[in-house]
Formats: structure tokens, C-alpha cells, sequence
């Protein structure tokens, strides 16, 4: 008797298990269950195609990054205005076929940008679309075919990312370590000030005018035990029946809130050269580095005297890492412990989201916000580094540096160090292919080298061929 196949098929549900399209407003929640961020996809028009795309945003974009679905939702703009201008009785995303979907591919053609920004604003819409095709096939055109690499070879067009010369980079990090150096003994000095005081004393006197406030360490246990550790805003200070004028003034006479401020903790000025001198040896994307997190060390777990420094990255699935050893002032260990102890003050005042983050800073501008350094200060800090440091390139122009320049600076030196070996460079910039490294360095001086190296293999190949025939011709 034949034996019968078990059946492994699984019943279709008789429930949707994926929500029908209807809110135009799309809310990402924290883990606590408040709001994170809100989407709204009313000022689209359009509402049928409007609520799929809502859908597809959703839950396509439920586990990405905040960055991710932020510019995702920048993008949809040109989509909606493509479609008003294409058919304006195209209302869903069942009427849109591969006809308009080539067309609109066709119109970014027509944009003014560099193609990886166009197949960026392509990528953007047809994930939404592939989305809703292959988990909602009843919301699509029947026939509908997205075009596959609508934009080939995106990043050939893009150019060569600037770097700094070796000289350059040495410059650039002699500042940096004379600015970590200052910094890091001010916020010594706050510490050693506030540990030879009776905080308990201090914290029992009312009256400030009983309180010697010209002496810097009475200053700052004033503002660790009334005001959490941060120095208040001056409106807080010059306010009307608040009695801290004395303390304002005597703010005035150490230096000011700023100055004041750094015994205690960063301030964008201070942690824009760790941020340097750590980008400069980890090889960090810019972004990775301003979010790296509190917790990225750990020991090594095979090498005694090393740490291991992970962080990720927005594309890649794969966590980022590299080994340093501790025992040097200027390691990365080093700088990231040095960044932990001057931020540890800041982390009841910041945002629940960037408390774990590493680069917190409290701006000490009108909103008074502590969080996690925005990209519009470390560009600005950057600059304001360049001109206190007067820092010029090999042709004495004013240098360009960027955080970002940094990681195809490091590697395009690492890459000169390794002879020029692009496997080990793709294994020390955490690479999914070594087409990824070229683009990193691939550089005029890097291309004169390889063809050296190139020439020298093959004189040495030929000079093998040829002694291998003359011992044949001997031998015969």
C-alpha cells in the first residue's frame, strides 16, 4: 500500500492580516507607546491613492530609521505632482501601470540632478509600489511591471569623494588633540573643584550672598544641586523675583554661561574634535559616527588590551566594528571614555531618544534643547575648528573638511599603507564588495601606484617565463 504524502499547505486566512487603506495620517510610536513622529498624507490629494501609499508606508517603513522614512515622505511630492501633470484621473494606484511608471522615470530624467539623486527619488516611490504589489495585489494595476535599475550604473556619474592629503590629516588632528587636551583638563579642573567642597554645606546655605561665588567650585555645586547639573538659562537667572542676580554675575565674572558650562560637561565647541579624532580612526560614515551610542565598547574577547567599537549603519544590515588598543592618550577607547564621563551630567536632562546616543550636547540656545549634536552644528563647529585653527591645505587655501571627508581620507591612506591591496582596504572599511572600497579610492595618485605595482608583477612574470625556457633549452 502506497504511503500517503502528509499535506503542508496552510490554509489561507479568511482575515486580512494586513489592514485595509483608510487613515491619511501615519503615526510611528516609541516603545513606551508615545508618539514619535506623524505623518500626514492629506496634503497630497488624491485621497484613494493617497491611503495606499499611507498603507504601504506604514508598514513597508515600520522597522527603518527616522532618516529613512523621512526622506521617503519628502519624495512623495514629486509623485503626486507627476501624476496630476501626467493623467489627473489617475485617483489609485490601481490605475498606474508600467506605461506611467517609465514615464515618470522619464520625467526625473528631466530633473537637473545627478542620476544617484534621481534613482534615489525613484527607490523611495517604487518600494511603496513593490510593496503594496506584493502584499496588497488587489490595490495594483494587473499587469503592472516595475522596470528593473531604471537608472544603471548610478554612481558612475558621481563624482570622487574629496579627501585630505597625509600632511593635511595630520594638521587636522595635531588641532584636534590640542583642543581635546584643553577641554579634557577644564572639565578635570570642574571635578577636582567640586570634590575639595562640603556639598552639603553649600546645598544647606540659602542665601547666596553667604556663599564665597568668586571661588569657581561654590559656582558650580550651586548648579549641580539647584539645577540638576546644567547651567540655567540667563532669562532663568535675570528674572524678576527669582534672587539669583548674584549668580548671574558671578556667572559673568568666570566667563560666561559657556565657559562656565564646559567644567561640567560638552558643548558643541568640545565634542566636534572628539568627533574628528574618533572619525578619523574608526572610518565612520558621518552619520554613524553623530549616533554612535553609549554602549559601543566592549573587550575584546580573544586579544587582552584591545576594544572593540561597533556601530551601525543606515545601509547596511550588517553591524560596523573595528579593534583599538586602550593604552594610548589619544585611542579611541580613550576619546570615547573621556565623551562618556563629560556627557554623563546630560543624560536626565536629554530627549528619552538620545539618551543612549553618545555625542550629547546642551546647545544653550532659546529652545534649550539636550540631545544628540544636529548635523547643522557639527557642520557649523567644523567651520568655526577650521578658522580658530587656521588650517590650510597643501596649496595654503583655507582647508575644506568635512566630517565626512574623513572616512574617505582614512581609507584612502590606510589603502597607501596596505600597499594598495583592495581586499584589505574592503575589510577595513566593513564593505559588502570591494566596488564599494574603489569608489573610495580611487584617486589619480592611488591609479599612478597600481599600474607600478601592475608593471612590476608582470616584469617579474615574464622574467619567470623566460629564465623557465632557457633551463629547458639547457636541458635539452
Amino acid at each position: 500500500m502506497a504511503r500517503r504524502r502528509k499535506n503542508y499547505r496552510v490554509a489561507p486566512s479568511p482575515i486580512p492580516l494586513i489592514s485595509e487603506p483608510g487613515t491619511l495620517v501615519v503615526n510611528f510610536v516609541q516603545a513606551d507607546g508615545t508618539l514619535k513622529r506623524s505623518f500626514d498624507f492629506t496634503m497630497f490629494g488624491k485621497v484613494p491613492m493617497a491611503a495606499e501609499l499611507a498603507l504601504a508606508f506604514r508598514h513597508h517603513l515600520g522597522d527603518k530609521a527616522a532618516s529613512t522614512r523621512i526622506s521617503t515622505y519628502r519624495r512623495l511630492p514629486l509623485w503626486f505632482s507627476f501624476i496630476k501633470e501626467h493623467d489627473d484621473a489617475i485617483t489609485s494606484m490601481r490605475d498606474v501601470d508600467t506605461a506611467v511608471l517609465r514615464a515618470f522615470i522619464a520625467s526625473l530624467d528631466t530633473k537637473p540632478w545627478v542620476k544617484a539623486t534621481r534613482h534615489g527619488a525613484w527607490s523611495c516611490i517604487k518600494q511603496l509600489i513593490a510593496w503594496l504589489q506584493r502584499n496588497r495585489p488587489e490595490l495594483t494595476h494587473s499587469d503592472l511591471d516595475i522596470p528593473f535599475n531604471a537608472f544603471p550604473r548610478k554612481n558612475a556619474e558621481t563624482p570622487p569623494r574629496a579627501v585630505l592629503s597625509r600632511n593635511e590629516m595630520e594638521r587636522v588632528l595635531a588641532a584636534a588633540r590640542a583642543d581635546i587636551t584643553a577641554s579634557w583638563a577644564v572639565f578635570q579642573a570642574g571635578c577636582a573643584a567640586l570634590a575639595r567642597l562640603d556639598r552639603a554645606a553649600i546645598a544647606a546655605e540659602d542665601d547666596l550672598a553667604r556663599l564665597d561665588l568668586d571661588d569657581i567650585g561654590v559656582l558650580l555645586a550651586i548648579i549641580c544641586d539647584r539645577f540638576g547639573g546644567i547651567v540655567p538659562p540667563t532669562r532663568v537667572m535675570s528674572k524678576p523675583g527669582a534672587k539669583l542676580w548674584r549668580l548671574h554675575f558671578a556667572m559673568l565674572r568666570h566667563g560666561a554661561n559657556l565657559k562656565v558650562a564646559a567644567h561640567l560637561y560638552m558643548m558643541p565647541e568640545t565634542i566636534v574634535p572628539y568627533m574628528i579624532a574618533i572619525g578619523a580612526q574608526t572610518y565612520a560614515n558621518a552619520e554613524a559616527l553623530r549616533l554612535l551610542r553609549r554602549d559601543c565598547m566592549s573587550e575584546h574577547l580573544l586579544l587582552d588590551g584591545r576594544v572593540l567599537v561597533t556601530w551601525s549603519k543606515g545601509r547596511s544590515s550588517r553591524e560596523q566594528r573595528r579593534s583599538f588598543l586602550k593604552d594610548k592618550s589619544f585611542s579611541v577607547p580613550t576619546l570615547i571614555e573621556q565623551v562618556l564621563a563629560m556627557t554623563a551630567a546630560l543624560i536626565p536632562h536629554a530627549r528619552p531618544e538620545d539618551r543612549d546616543r553618545l555625542f550629547l550636547i546642551d546647545n544653550m540656545n532659546s529652545s534649550r534643547i539636550v540631545g544628540v549634536i544636529p548635523n547643522y552644528l557639527v557642520s557649523a563647529h567644523v567651520r568655526r575648528f577650521v578658522k580658530r585653527h587656521d588650517l590650510r591645505d597643501d596649496l595654503g587655501r583655507p582647508l575644506q573638511l568635512s566630517i565626512a571627508a574623513l572616512r574617505a581620507s582614512g581609507l584612502t591612506l590606510a589603502h597607501e599603507r596596505l600597499g594598495h591591496d583592495i581586499l584589505k582596504t574592503q575589510a577595513l572599511a566593513n564593505h559588502a564588495t570591494p566596488d564599494t572600497t574603489q569608489r573610495y579610492v580611487d584617486r589619480p595618485l592611488v591609479r599612478q601606484a597600481q599600474a607600478i605595482a601592475v608593471g612590476a608583477l608582470q616584469a617579474r612574470f615574464v622574467e619567470i617565463v623566460r629564465g623557465a625556457g632557457c633551463g629547458n633549452t639547457r636541458t635539452a
